[in-house]
């Protein structure tokens, strides 16, 4: 009897401690809502400068049968944008054309505080209570999360679906429960068609499934079942590229990326010129090549091939160059905190957007002088703060790493492993245009591995 009302008495505690998370992330979420409208009024102007584009495909998805971001005809399709979140967009503006900014500021807002709930009862499988509330409550009532989900920007949703993807993954493993893994597919699957970045994820799934389900036989039926769902969540908009495109990909994304971000990084490095100068001596050369002059023809996804092997060409000889710029690209997307987003509510300018760390690559020492101690005070101070409060963040994940292995806790190894390799994979997919709203769709496991 004992036991049973300790059992009872734990998932009461459970219940209420939901219900505040539930309050306290909604509640900061919609008070930085109403900071927002209060800033900036009636003409609910602040959204992501990619807002309007995610619209304008949407609506000619709708309106014209055709996935694209021209705001007249022709209406050229498009590859570069996966579907999901401009097709939300798009609902929401039929509902009213002026105000579906705060719609879907209210939906992303209602949706993470309810993915906070589901983290924290998921993460009471593995340790206790007490650190599972707070590791959800720091998540929920982050300053840069909360500001996120009042901007137009898919970061989140997708990180609201690859978090829901990620703990069913774990249930899954914990339970070997098939119905699981298919709803972890599903979502994970929707998070790919709001952003291509996650396309690889079903292959570390995949590969986790591989290593940790046995008897061998049923973790290739496992396997199968999990491919299987996420290539019928995803075989609409592969079918629509391959007909339209003659392309079985996500998205031609990653291949303009690799040019214009990742090869134009090596570029700027060896000639100790700015990132902006290396695109425009990239985008001349590609000129050259293929006749087309706009920067944005290059998302079309013909021009893939062309781009993955010009990139390849320079990155290649230059692969210990290119490795480094990568490693210190870790730096901007473990620190760079984004408050510089959140000063503007305050009345605070504050304008960080340069990358140091690549300032550092291309050794442009005095640049980076100048760009941190030439702005005041203030600006120093607040540039500093976000950093250094992240930077106290992940020592106090060694320091919890250390107490687990002291102490031989073997429950929270595969939420570690978890993480660690989400973690990872975001800050390496992410490379060179590493910022603070990349690591959104981690700092939920960030924060799982500071208080686990």
């Amino acid at each position: 009897r004992r036991t049973y009302l300790m059992v009872n008495h734990k998932i009461q505690l459970v219940k209420d401690r939901s219900r505040i998370i539930f309050v306290i992330a909604l509640v900061a979420k919609l008070t930085v809502f109403a900071l927002v409208i209060w800033r900036f009024g009636a003409a609910v102007s602040y959204t992501d400068t990619d807002a309007r584009q995610y619209l304008t495909a949407g609506l000619n998805f709708f309106q014209h049968g055709v996935f694209s971001a021209s705001s007249t005809a022709p209406f050229v399709p498009i590859m570069f944008r996966t579907p999901l979140y401009s097709i939300v967009l798009a609902i929401l503006h039929g509902i009213s054309a002026h105000w579906w900014p705060v719609f879907v500021w209210l939906l992303q807002d209602g949706v993470m505080a309810l993915v906070a709930v589901f983290m924290y009862r998921e993460l009471n499988n593995y340790t206790n209570e007490r650190r599972a509330f707070y590791a959800t409550l720091f998540f929920a009532v982050e300053p840069y999360g909360l500001l996120n989900g009042n901007i137009a920007t898919p970061e989140s949703l997708f990180t609201a679906c690859i978090i829901v993807a990620s703990f069913l993954f774990l249930r899954y493993y914990r339970l070997r429960n098939v119905k699981t893994l298919i709803w972890s597919a599903i979502f994970l699957s929707l998070a790919i068609l709001i952003k291509p970045i996650a396309q690889f994820l079903p292959l570390l799934t995949l590969a986790g499934i591989a290593m940790f389900i046995r008897p061998r036989r049923l973790s290739i039926k496992h396997g199968l079942i999990f491919v299987s769902v996420c290539l019928l969540v995803l075989a609409p908009w592969l079918t629509r590229n391959l007909i339209t495109f003659n392309r079985l990909d996500i998205s031609s994304l990653p291949s303009y990326n690799l040019y214009f971000y990742n090869a134009a990084a090596v570029v700027a490095a060896q000639q100790h010129i700015g990132t902006a100068t290396a695109q425009t001596l990239l985008l001349q050369q590609a000129t050259r090549d293929t006749g087309h002059t706009k920067q944005d023809d290059y998302f079309d996804p013909k021009f893939g091939p062309y781009l993955r092997s010009a990139a390849l060409t320079i990155i290649v000889p230059h692969w210990w160059l290119y490795t480094r710029i990568h490693l210190l690209s870790l730096l901007p997307f473990f620190l760079n905190d984004g408050y510089q987003k959140l000063y503007p509510l305050f009345g605070i300018t504050l304008h960080n957007t340069t990358s140091v760390t690549l300032l550092a690559a291309q050794g442009q020492w005095r640049e980076i002088t100048t760009y941190v101690f030439g702005r005041g005070g203030l600006t120093v101070f607040l540039f500093s703060l976000g950093k250094l409060i992240w930077l106290v963040v992940y020592i106090g994940i060694i320091v919890r790493l250390r107490q687990h292995w002291r102490n031989k806790n073997r429950a929270v190894i595969p939420v570690i492993i978890m993480c660690f390799c989400l973690i990872i994979y975001f800050a390496v997919l992410t490379g060179p245009v590493a910022a603070a709203p990349y690591r959104l769709p981690v700092q939920s496991f960030i924060f799982s591995l500071l208080f686990i």
